[in-house]
């Protein structure tokens, strides 16, 4: 008997739709937030590829020659058609 007054109680009702109300909202959050991501993707890839290029050129400014940067400009360049390749699949 105590079990069907826990379960019937006005407090166990408002937390189960407390719990329910929150578990949506985070769906909604989490739907809405990568949402984006699929369509985006190319961007995101030439964004980190981008800040690698200008972290790199600052760490190694003194060492950098000609030939590293054409290989540099080069792996950019394969690594953007190989992505907007996949994408369009």
């Amino acid at each position: 008997m105590k079990l069907r007054k826990f379960v019937f109680n006005k407090g166990t009702r408002f937390a189960i739709l407390m719990a329910l109300f929150y578990q949506i909202f985070m769906l909604g959050i989490y739907y809405y937030g990568y949402h984006a991501i699929p369509s985006n993707f190319i961007a995101l890839v030439a964004l980190l590829i981008g800040l690698y290029i200008v972290y790199f050129n600052r760490s190694i400014s003194k060492q950098k020659t000609d030939t590293d940067m054409d290989k540099i400009s080069e792996a950019v360049e394969v690594a953007i058609a190989s992505g907007a390749t996949a994408a369009t699949e």
